[in-house]
């Protein structure tokens, strides 16, 4: 499933990540992308790797896919994270917290990804439903 984010939770996040260069790089993707977290992620893998591959929505080949089937495998076990998550989404404003989530993303996918890369995943993560999210772990 594709989100696409509104150009107000665009704006949200831009205030959310505000002073974080890397998130910043991540919501220019979106921006340029009209909010397509799937078409964003893969645009700044290809930029970062030098893989220029052009995948359909939802292809299950795709970088965002990949990453995401990784993480829901790895991060459907970890109690520790979905913490960490739930803390994050009951006090948004708590922008303290977002590093921390970030980094855990970053060492739970065994793929290459960087900050800006992870921003968008954790985008993603915050909009869909956690159990349903661990459940689409291929497997």
């Amino acid at each position: 499933m594709t989100f696409v984010l509104s150009p107000a939770e665009i704006e949200a996040a831009q205030t959310q990540f505000a002073g974080q260069a890397a998130a910043q790089e991540a919501i220019a993707a979106l921006q340029a992308h009209s909010g397509r977290l799937d078409t964003s992620f893969n645009h700044l893998c290809a930029q970062k790797i030098g893989v220029a591959v052009v995948f359909e929505p939802d292809d299950p080949r795709s970088f965002w896919q990949a990453t995401l089937n990784t993480l829901a495998s790895t991060l459907g076990r970890s109690k520790s994270f979905q913490q960490q998550l739930q803390d994050y989404q009951r006090s948004p404003e708590n922008v303290a917290q977002l590093p921390r989530l970030l980094d855990t993303l970053r060492s739970t996918a065994a793929l290459p990804m960087d900050q800006a890369m992870a921003t968008l995943v954790l985008l993603h993560l915050l909009r869909v439903d956690w159990d349903r999210f661990c459940a689409s772990a291929p497997g």
